[in-house]
């Protein structure tokens, strides 16, 4: 493997990881803010 193809790789693994699991991350977080009765966000 060259570089070029290494680093689109890499690329492509990022961009699909951020798209995949930003909006785990984003459920998750929401879940547990809600359900946290010290959360200041409320």
């Amino acid at each position: 493997m060259t570089y070029i193809e290494t680093l689109a790789w890499s690329l492509g693994l990022f961009a699909f990881a951020r798209l995949v699991l930003a909006p785990l991350g984003d459920h998750f977080t929401r879940r547990h803010a809600a359900a946290d009765p010290w959360s200041a966000t409320q």
